[in-house]
């Protein structure tokens, strides 16, 4: 998904004043985030910098790759850290950040009358000969101690001074996926001073370039005078990122210019030194060997991981790298050019592989990409970035009018989500995403062994969970079909540990764990009661091929995994006496204990093998077969000692009865298991749709809304989305007045430390019944409180922030963006997509003219949906499938309209859309 690119009136911001003139068009967009570098930001508060094989935070000492995890004496895998190369940080003897923030009158004297910026910054101190003085305020002067953040932090945090930025300027280029790094650097050993410019009757000048000046002072008569030239300071701009097409490639460089410096003065160096802890000795997570590498000055390491994820293989990884890995490196200032220099890292493992490989080999395949890069140079390499990430911005995005805070916080919720996911990986995500995840935070807390989830400031060991199929993958599925379709690939290629898993708990079809790593495997070690993941895997399913209408795709991948996930639940259900199908807690009473279980297995139709419990000391359970399904009849009397157990997505309610969207989610999947069946000519598809009409949905008559779970009392606390995920994303059909209950119930029962997308649904689920207000309250509330920091990153809890529930918060929480991004497509989009429709009910933020979905698919067609105040324009911007043609109906025209290929039609607003096949 490209970024949006939004127009903004009279925005106001100060970061247009501040900001260098050449970045302030892409602020003014929304496609660039800004701070200035004047004071120490959290660590965490960085932007992810990725393109879904690797990603880093932005200066952060650790990179992480796709499914590369480790263990170390722990039962649970933890993405294993490889360091951090491209983390450069230029050396300065007085760190800028602390210098700007000292008014004139403020300065403590640092220096005796006369000495040289040289001296002064030699002594750690800051030197400014161009600030007012007419009360002899110091030109060198202590800096000051940084303390607070002028940004919205995250959390105050004793940042050390090697930390500390070194740039007057920081910027996220969310439209190339840079994090950029701009500060003028001074010539340590020019003599210009005070005296001597009064004395000698020199005049300083400012020449400024954007609203970045370098400051000299000179006397030039010409180029040829260079005894008498010098080069006071340059200005230095860093630039880091993920490279689009080449996916080992992480690369940052920096360019020098001294254009305003006379020609032929002397040259000097800038230092850059690797950041603390951005090398192969510490924190490693791999034995790590030096080898040699076929690139001048370049350095080449393999590693073996230190332990193996269960159930998995030793990780064999390589680093191949320009940049310094231990000690500082010296590049030149040419007075008169601009010098860019390039410092690529190449980063590689065999975690994909079909077969382990060895160090050695993959050492050889990163060295030779290392070679390659080289060989194309810094100026191509740049280019083919530039081309592949505008080319996917001109393809899909969202777009916002009139609203650059909006347009802002969009962009880098798509931009954290597609850094860490790619097309090309056969793997999905975390809740924080690639860039964490590992022991360490990345403020350095070993999380190691820590009881319950400290790790969680390093995103869940980047951990898979329920977010990814249901929070994350709707959210790029309509612009980016084919991330969704590697996030469904991981599910794919982990279908043998899920029917394991469902095997061990004596169940028929998959059981994905609740958390899991590359092999699929539970990462805990553990069962859990959430069991709804696996529903929300179909519902995933489901919006995949009523997004593409990829008919090969539904027999080969999407009705295999479906009938898995259909067999599961069919064995996981109870049948009660009324012959309906119920998911039930476990109770243990009496003598018997739930520890005391044996299996029975029986054959059923078809030749079926199916796998149920019984309690110790209880005999025959009836078994019903339809299909190839078991339940259990009745089991409240015949199996007294152990029932069954679920928990609800409000996580607060363990160990209930018939929680609502676990159990209109599966039958949503029974209902969609019948459409498949019958689409691809499988038996007995009517037998689905029986099934999904006996299944329990609690309901409170006396209320007249859904109940959260059997039993549960009026005033129950909850945690995060249940009661309205049934409206959106399982799509239930249901009275309003019902669903005004459900949304009204929930709302006033959400506590204040929960995540975020409770609000995203809830904004979609108003936007649906037409109470826009209701829908614009709850979008605010969905980032109000959540979204910290001058690059819009996510935190899984409202601040303060340090605890969520009792563990370290997710940062960057991918989760709530795509809860946050799902709000705009389903909700303000009004976007809905069937088996043979696509519908669309368009509504304006506040505070904007225009929104428009950039690129939207609905099978082989493109398609631009820009609503503005009176109208919705749909154009299909191209339509692969030359077959079928495409048409287009609404509330207030009910005729069929063609959409031709390139052609736009208007329809008043509001009104409802709807686009189908013609």
């Amino acid at each position: 998904m490209g970024v949006a690119a939004a127009l903004c009136m009279a925005c106001g911001l100060s970061a247009l004043t501040t900001a260098p003139e050449d970045w302030t068009a892409a602020i003014a967009q929304g496609s660039l985030l800004y701070r200035s570098g004047a004071a120490p930001l959290d660590r965490r508060l960085y932007p992810t910098l990725g393109n879904g094989y690797l990603a880093t935070l932005a200066g952060a000492d650790s990179t992480y790759l796709a499914g590369v995890y480790t263990i170390v004496g722990e039962t649970e895998p933890f993405r294993a850290r490889l360091p951090g190369l491209a983390a450069l940080w230029v050396k300065t003897s007085a760190n800028k950040s602390h210098c700007q923030t000292r008014a004139p009158t403020q300065r403590s004297n640092c220096g005796v009358p006369g000495i040289t910026p040289g001296e002064c910054t030699a002594k750690g101190c800051c030197f400014d000969s161009f600030s007012p003085d007419p009360h002899g305020d110091p030109w060198c002067y202590h800096q000051s101690n940084v303390t607070s953040c002028t940004d919205p932090c995250l959390v105050s945090v004793a940042t050390p001074a090697s930390d500390l930025t070194w740039a007057d300027h920081e910027g996220f280029d969310m439209a190339s996926g840079s994090f950029l790094r701009r500060g003028t650097v001074a010539n340590p050993s020019h003599l210009a001073t005070r005296t001597a410019s009064a004395t000698n009757g020199d005049v300083d000048t400012a020449q400024t370039t954007g609203t970045s000046t370098f400051r000299s002072s000179r006397r030039v008569s010409s180029p040829s005078d260079s005894h008498n030239s010098w080069c006071g300071e340059a200005m230095v701009e860093q630039r880091t990122f993920a490279h689009a097409t080449r996916a080992s490639l992480l690369v940052t460089q920096f360019e020098i210019n001294a254009t305003l410096c006379p020609i032929g003065a002397p040259q000097w160096t800038i230092t850059l030194l690797p950041r603390p802890g951005a090398n192969f000795s510490d924190r490693p997570d791999f034995e790590w060997v030096s080898m040699p590498a076929s690139t001048p000055n370049a350095s080449l390491h393999a590693g073996v991981s230190l332990g193996a994820e269960r159930a998995g293989r030793l990780i064999h990884a390589a680093v191949a790298s320009l940049a310094p890995t231990m000690s500082a490196v010296e590049i030149s200032v040419v007075p008169g050019e601009s010098v860019t220099h390039f410092f690529p890292t190449v980063y590689m493992s065999d975690a994909g592989a079909a077969n382990a490989s060895t160090a050695a080999a993959v050492a050889k395949m990163a060295d030779a990409e290392l070679a390659a890069v080289v060989a194309s140079g810094a100026e191509n390499v740049l280019a083919e970035h530039c081309a592949a990430v505008t080319a996917a911005h001109a393809d899909a995005r969202i777009e916002v009018g009139g609203n650059l805070r909006l347009a802002q916080l969009l962009n880098a919720s798509q931009s954290a989500l597609l850094g860490s996911l790619s097309p090309e990986v056969g793997f999905s995500t975390s809740p924080g995403g690639l860039s964490t995840g590992g022991r360490w935070t990345v403020d350095g807390v070993d999380t190691h062994g820590g009881r319950g989830y400290p790790e969680g400031g390093s995103s869940y060991y980047g951990h898979v969970f329920w977010d990814a199929d249901v929070w994350m993958l709707p959210a790029v599925l309509p612009f980016t079909p084919d991330v969704a379709a590697a996030m469904i690939g991981y599910r794919q290629r982990t279908l043998p540990a899920a029917m394991a898993i469902a095997a061990a708990e004596h169940r028929n079809g998959t059981k994905w764990a609740w958390e899991s790593a590359y092999t699929g495997a539970s990462a805990t070690g553990a069962d859990n009661q959430e069991i709804h993941l696996q529903a929300g895997i179909g519902l995933a399913l489901r919006q995949y091929y009523r997004v593409t209408q990829d008919k090969a795709w539904l027999a080969e991948t999407g009705w295999p995994l479906l009938a898995q996930i259909v067999t599961f639940f069919i064995s996981r259900a109870t049948t009660l006496p009324d012959s309906s199908l119920a998911l039930l807690k476990v109770r243990c009473f009496g003598r018997y204990s739930c520890a005391l279980k044996v299996s029975s297995d029986r054959k059923v139709g078809g030749g079926h093998t199916c796998h149920f419990s019984r309690c110790a000391l209880t005999h025959f359970l009836a078994v019903k077969s339809i299909l190839f399904e078991c339940a259990l009849i009745s089991i409240s009397n015949l199996c007294r000692g152990c029932v069954l157990q679920v928990q609800s997505p409000n996580e607060y309610a363990a160990g209930i009865d018939n929680d609502v969207y676990t159990n209109a989610a599966f039958a949503a999947v029974l209902e969609w298991a019948a459409i498949v069946a019958t689409t691809l000519g499988e038996p007995h598809p009517e037998q689905y749709a029986a099934l999904a009409a006996r299944v329990v949905i609690p309901f409170d008559a006396a209320a007249g809304r859904h109940a959260e779970y059997t039993g549960a009392p009026a005033d129950l606390r909850i945690k995060q989305a249940t009661l309205t995920m049934v409206p959106y994303p399982v799509m239930r059909p249901m009275l309003p007045s019902v669903q005004r209950a459900d949304l009204v119930y929930e709302a006033g029962h959400i506590g204040d430390e929960g995540p975020a997308m409770t609000h995203s649904m809830l904004a979609i689920d108003w936007l649906a019944m037409g109470n826009v207000s209701g829908g614009r309250a709850e979008f605010l509330r969905a980032y109000a409180s959540n979204v910290v920091g001058p690059f819009n990153q996510w935190m899984e809890c409202p601040l303060p922030p340090d605890f969520c529930q009792g563990h370290r918060p997710a940062t960057n929480f991918l989760t709530a963006a795509g809860g946050l991004l799902q709000s705009v497509i389903y909700g303000f989009g009004g976007v809905r997509y069937f088996d043979h429709n696509l519908t669309l009910r368009p509504v304006l933020l506040s505070n904007t003219f225009s929104l428009t979905l950039r690129g939207l698919r609905w099978g082989g067609a493109v398609l631009d949906i820009t609503a503005t105040a009176p109208m919705v324009t749909v154009e299909v911007r191209r339509n692969s499938d030359s077959n079928q043609g495409l048409c287009l109906t609404s509330d207030w025209n009910r005729s069929f309209t063609p959409l031709g290929v390139g052609a736009a039609v208007e329809v008043p607003l509001p009104s409802e859309v709807t686009v189908v096949a013609c």
